[in-house]
This record gives structure tokens, sequence and C-alpha cells, in this order.
């Protein structure tokens, strides 16, 4: 998450909440155990020999929204001077009359040239006047091309039917459509084991969505998910994408109460439950396609300049990429490549309002289709097949925003700018160094596949998710006691009674190559230690005007790729699960006056938009056990 919800309700510590079990938990027949380690359980007793294949698939599928209502383009700020916008000069947030319900003139009672209410009785009507309520498919009768109301009961219902976009403040509706949106999966398999990769195109899911993806699988397909040992399901964290999460939906604002009267999820059910089906359709096709396949891998380092920074203290950051190639084992050609990197997809950020995978977007596609000769850069030869972007570790936190040194590839200079040049420029490099990377990846010779997966309870100590959830805000995500059970709500208390959050990670080995989930926004800290390399040259690691610089630790624990045990190593970011960042214990400090509502003097956004205190260490300790059932595999 790059930036909290508005929805302030300072001094709120407890608050009166049920939770109605609305959906239940979802697993239905597809619970991921406790614990799944295979090869050696049932239905995967064999991980495959010398002579076993290995198969490989891929698939890509839109999950873009089919249809939405968009505002008046009166309606949005004038945010001309900020950069690129969409609609005309004005881009962001609703301006602040928007929710008023001023009428048609736009002019509210108390305003210097307000006279009298509308004539037409648009003001104080009860319907909000940023939209035209024209349906789904935006066509209001009248309007050419008109023929029906919608056949979805969008017209005319006095709702906003339209998408608000998540990543910075709210009150931000998408206006149109830059690029797809894609749920792109790859499915591997050797011997018994199975396992599908999925990388969605959003700020981040909910683990009992991933459960529900599962469930799609085997409700479409139940010898495909019979088949499969271990479905994961990522986000790619963009920040230009509908909300799946909750907190960046509509905020009405009603004079004289000083704090919202309402708060509306900004998740959009009806999409929600389209994206959850195409995920699982882009994981059957995946199945469906695989073949007997080759392998390549390769891990490098991007360095930070022209594509990242560290906002905050210690500027540590994990530019690793790795790049594993699947090409067809008979006609060579080329099947997938999978690319793990981490940074925000924001390039755009609040000023834009088109739906778009930001730089994910020129990653992917010139990957797959190769760049043109630009200016002094000749053309770079694609790889064909499907790009799977899998998200990395972006806490901490690792941004393209601000001065990067991000340039296109005919050298005019983008640094500072928010706009889809710069967007494309980083994209266009991170692709070039993936590419290059695929053409020196080692074959890999062992392509036996294992892992370990283990559930986790998580509290929501964060007091502000707790009034959210209260609220209703988080209203898609299933909440627990500590014990496991299904939470019976009541007085929310940070103490003794406040929900539990079910989650997953995993450790992944495909020969020398492992992969390892984590549940939200993993700090670079964590990933690669406090190595020297990981600091940009130019880059002080501690900003000398810090006001409350952090303490480093004087015996760090051992980075978390250094105890994956193998040559090659991805860290899957936001995997299986959104819970906010990971920040690492040594770090975690709360404001002392209004903990989690305000951040602490120095850097510690973070940590208003974590679950709390707790979430790392509990993580770790399961990850300790997938890091030692990786060196029993390994006879260490």
């Amino acid at each position: 998450m790059r930036q909290r919800s508005l929805f302030l309700l300072s001094g709120l510590l407890v608050l009166t909440a049920a939770c109605d079990g609305k959906g239940g938990d979802p697993d239905g027949g597809s619970a991921t155990p406790p614990a799944t380690y295979c090869p050696g359980q049932a239905g995967c007793e064999n991980g495959g020999g010398e002579s076993d294949a290995l198969l490989a698939g891929a698939a890509a599928v839109t999950i873009t929204p089919p249809a939405f209502e968009v505002p008046l383009p009166e309606y949005l700020r004038d945010e001309a001077a900020l950069g690129q916008c969409d609609v005309g000069d004005r881009c962001g947030e609703l301006i602040d009359i928007a929710t008023r319900d001023c009428g048609a003139d736009m002019l509210c009672r108390g305003d210097p040239t307000y006279t009298a209410p509308d004539a037409d009785g648009t003001e104080r009507d009860g319907v909000y006047d940023f939209f035209r309520d024209c349906g789904t498919d935006n066509v209001c009768p009248g309007d050419a091309g008109y023929v029906a109301p919608d056949a979805d009961g969008t017209e005319g219902n006095g709702i906003f039917d339209g998408m608000w976009l998540a990543g910075f403040g709210n009150n931000r509706p998408a206006t149109g459509v830059h690029d797809d949106l894609w749920a792109r999966a790859a499915v591997l398999g050797k011997g018994d084991v199975k396992v599908a990769f999925v990388y969605l195109d959003l700020v981040g899911f909910f683990n009992s969505d991933v459960r529900k993806v599962r469930e799609a699988v085997r409700q479409k397909r139940p010898e495909v998910f019979a088949d499969l040992d271990f479905i994961q399901v990522g986000s790619t964290h963009v920040h230009e994408v509908p909300d799946t999460l909750g907190q960046w939906g509509l905020t009405p604002d009603v004079p004289g109460l000083g704090v919202p009267a309402a708060y509306k999820s900004g998740v959009n059910l009806v999409w929600l439950d389209y994206l959850i089906d195409r995920t699982a359709d882009a994981i059957i096709e995946a199945y469906d396609a695989a073949v007997p396949a080759t392998a390549a891998v390769a891990t490098g380092r991007t360095g930070a300049d022209g594509l990242v920074r560290d906002s905050r203290d210690p500027v540590i950051i994990d530019d690793t990429m790795g790049v594993l190639v699947l090409d067809d084992a008979a006609s060579g050609d080329p099947i997938a490549t999978l690319v793990n990197w981490g940074n925000h997809p924001e390039v755009l950020s609040d000023i834009n309002n088109l739906i778009t995978s930001d730089y994910s977007h020129y990653l992917r596609e010139a990957v797959e289709n190769g760049l043109p000769a630009e200016g002094s850069a000749p053309a770079v030869a694609g790889r064909g097949g499907i790009c799977v972007y899998l998200q990395g570790p972006v806490g901490g936190l690792l941004t393209p925003l601000g001065t990067v040194g991000a340039t296109t590839r005919d050298g005019t200079n983008r640094d500072a700018v928010r706009d889809w040049e710069k967007a494309r420029a980083v994209g266009e490099r991170l692709a070039e160094e993936a590419l290059s990377l695929a053409a020196s990846a080692t074959p890999m010779s062992d392509t036996t596949i294992a892992f370990g997966a283990e559930e986790l309870f998580l509290p929501m100590n964060n007091i502000f998710f707790q009034v959210m959830f209260g609220v209703g805000v988080f209203s898609n995500r299933q909440a627990y006691q500590a014990d496991g059970s299904e939470w019976a709500g009541g007085l929310i208390d940070p103490d003794e009674n406040f929900p539990w959050l079910k989650s997953e990670t995993a450790l992944f080995r495909i020969g020398n190559l492992s992969l390892l989930s984590v549940p939200g926004e993993l700090f670079s800290e964590a990933a690669v230690g406090f190595d020297a390399s990981y600091t940009p040259a130019n880059k002080e690691r501690i900003d000398p005007n810090n006001p409350n610089p952090p303490t480093l630790p004087t015996d760090p624990p051992p980075a978390y790729r250094e105890r994956m045990g193998t040559e090659h190593t991805f860290v899957l970011g936001l995997s299986m699960d959104e819970v906010g960042y990971l920040v690492p214990s040594w770090t975690f400090e709360l404001d002392p006056t209004s903990p989690y509502y305000e951040e602490a003097a120095g850097d510690h956004y973070e940590e208003t938009n974590s679950l709390g205190p707790s979430t790392v260490p509990l993580l770790e300790e399961k990850l300790e056990i997938l890091f030692q059932w990786q060196a029993a595999a390994a006879g260490e």
C-alpha cells in the first residue's frame, strides 16, 4: 500500500462491530491444509526423476473491468500543473463538493456566488451529481447508441457503479482504460508434483479471495484442481487499478459533522467476482497448455539508477532480478518468461484516472514483442510466449516516484515527472535487463519440483484497520479468532478482542531455483540484509537530516535469500495475500500519542499500513520451518 485511505476517526479506540460472516470461509473443498509438503504427501508422493519430463504451460487472460460508470470531468480536480492528466486538465480525486449534493450548477450554500437552490430541483435531492447514472454501459437515454436500460439494473439506481482506483487517496474514480489488466499464469509439473503461479494486476488480493480462486478452479474443472498440488496467486501491486481491498472508496463530505457520515468500501463486488472467475480461467488454460519443456534460469542485479529509489532509511534496495525461461522441449518455441523484481508500479501516481498496469505493461510487452530501434538504442528482439511479472520486495519503501534518473531509450530525461513516457522508460529498461538475463540463462539439468506451505494467523493490532473492518470497509475478508475459529465480532478491544487474519506463506524449489512466497510488502533489509552493495554509491544509507534515524541491528539475522539455500532465489511479494507492510521488528516504531493514525517521527509511514508489530515475528516462525525443511531436503 502506497498511502493509507483518508478515513480518519481520531481518538476512536474501540468500536462495536459484528462479523456477519459474509461469504464465510470460501474454501469449500479447496481448503489449504495448515501445512503441505510435496513430494511426500498423498497425491504428490513422486517428485519425478531424470526420465520424467518437466511440463510447463502459460496463459494470459484479461481481467480489465468490461464496463463501468465514469464521473463528469468537471467534478475532478484541476491538476494541470502536476503533469499528465487523462480528462482535459482534470484528473485525480473528486473535488470537495462532489458528494455534497449541490445541484447541477455546482454551487453550494455558503459559496460567495450562491443565490438560490437549483431551479431544476437537483440541489439536495438525495442524488449525487458527479455522474450521470447511465449504468455500467455508460449510455443514457438520449445518447447515441442507447437501446434500453442496462440489464444488470445499474441504470438510474442512484449508485455510482464505477471503479475507485486504489493506492493513494480516496475518491479517485476511473475514467477509462489505458491498457488491459491481466491474470498471467504459469503451470509447472514433474512427476506427481504440479504447481500453478499466477500474478494479477491488482494493488492486492486478500487470502480469502485467493481461496475463492482455488474454489472456482475446482468448480470449473475438478480434475485440474485435483491434479494441482498448489495454486499460488499474487498481485503486481499496481496503484492505478480498481480497489480490491476496500479502503479507497467514496468518502462523502458531510459539512458540520467533522468526519464522514458513512464509509463505502471501494470494491466493486461484481467486478471482483468477474476477476476471480477469469483468474481461474487463466490457471486452467495454463494447465491445458502444458507440454514437455526445458527450463533455464538467471539472476542478476539491475542497479537502482533510472528505476527505483528507497524512500525510507536505511537506504537498502534489493535490485535482484530473476528470470525463469520456459521453452517447448520439442519445438524450442517459447512458452513463458517469468520475471521477478521489486518496486511499486506507480509512476503515474494519483494524478492518473485511466486504468493501467503502469510500468508492468511496458515490461511485459517488450519481453514478449521486443523493442524497435530508438535514437542510438538498437532494436531488441523479444522472446515471444507469455511474460509473467512476479512482484518482489517493495517495502521500505521502494518507488519509481521522484528523482530516480529515468530516461527513455532515445535518451529523453523523464526523471522527476509522472507521465506515460516515464512509465515506458522504466518498463522498457526492465525489459532490456530481463531479455539480457534470459539470453544468458543457464539451462536447468535438474527440474525436480518440491514445495512446503504453511498457514498462519496474524492479529490485526492496527487500530485504524480495526475501525475500517468494523464499519465494513474490508467486507470481502473473513476474520478469525486467535485459535483459528470464526471471529464472533462484538466490542473491538485492542488488548482482548480483535480480528485475526488467515494467511499463507510457502517456499518452492525447482532444481537450483527457490521461490519464497510472502503475504505482503517485504522490506529489502529482510530479503538481502545489510550488505553495503545494496545501497547506491551516490546515496547515504541514513539521511543525516532524519530527525529520528533508525538504529541498525548490531547482529542482524541472516537474510531470507541466504536462507533459501539455492543458487538462484526469487522472492514473491504480495503472494497469496496483502497484509500491508512487513516492517521488521528492529525498525518498527509507532507514534506514541496517535498510534497508526499518525506516523512516528522520521521514516515510519509503513507502520500505519501494517497489521502491527506481531506480523513479522509470526511470519518468521513459519519461515523458519520452511527454511529448515529446505535445508533438510538438501542434506545440510
